[in-house]
């Protein structure tokens, strides 16, 4: 299972997404603060994701 979240989401998302639901959370929530930090808008759909 995790060879195919590897191969589908990356090593990084991978590795999150076999957290334990809290710690998967806080991860999410640290990537988004990060985002926002660096100047990303999260106002508008990303790429490829039809509204």
């Amino acid at each position: 299972m995790r060879d195919f979240h590897v191969r589908a989401f990356g090593e990084e998302l991978a590795r999150i997404n076999f957290l334990p639901e809290k710690r998967r959370k806080q991860a999410v929530a640290e990537m988004i603060d990060h985002a926002r930090s660096k100047g990303v808008k999260l106002t508008r759909p990303a790429l490829g994701v039809t509204p």
